[in-house]
């Protein structure tokens, strides 16, 4: 499956989130270079699927004409994620591709900023003072 943006692949290895890969469309010839974001739980199915970001914008290897997206197309989710590692937070608009691979996990696989690793990433808390 294919997007704009990225696309879920099929690889029978494992990846690490945020780890970049380069993808070769064979049909087209092409090539570009991806984050991969996120590991994609497909039921039932003995493969590895994973969510991978395109890098360059510019560089299209599907040879797909995509619409241009509208205002009502682009819906998000804006969160303040905390990462279970080291605590920090940011605030990450999160789009349905991404909210659907969260939830097998209970949470964002992402790189730490301030730590340098990969850890989970879920929704911050808020206490009351």
């Amino acid at each position: 499956m294919v997007s704009l943006h990225g696309a879920k692949i099929r690889f029978a290895g494992w990846l690490l989130p945020q780890q970049q890969i380069r993808l070769l469309n064979r049909l087209t010839g092409q090539e570009a270079l991806f984050r991969v974001v996120s590991k994609v739980e497909v039921p039932q199915s003995a493969s590895n699927y994973w969510g991978v970001e395109r890098l360059d914008l510019e560089k299209d290897i599907w040879g797909v004409q995509f619409p241009e997206l509208q205002f009502r197309d682009q819906s998000f989710v804006r969160a303040v994620i905390q990462c279970s590692g080291c605590m920090n937070r940011e605030l990450l608009d999160l789009d349905e591709p991404l909210l659907i691979s969260a939830e097998p996990v209970g949470g964002l696989v992402r790189g730490r900023l301030v730590c340098g690793k990969s850890g989970l990433w879920k929704t911050a808390s808020f206490r009351a003072r």
